[in-house]
């Protein structure tokens, strides 16, 4: 959801205290192109209005 909101892998890497940009690369590629399908259930559990683009 960061690099969705254009933050950069570095900003990603570090708040997720990842040990090198290398990990964090491998999640994003995996992530890549996945819908989150769970955004709303989320959403709706910390008492915030869902709202999807």
């Amino acid at each position: 959801m960061r690099r969705d909101a254009g933050e950069s892998v570095e900003d990603v890497s570090m708040f997720l205290d990842h040990s090198s940009l290398a990990v964090t690369s491998v999640y994003l590629r995996r992530l890549e192109g996945q819908e989150d399908k769970g955004w709303g259930q989320v959403a709706e559990a910390i008492g915030v209005e869902p709202s999807h683009p």
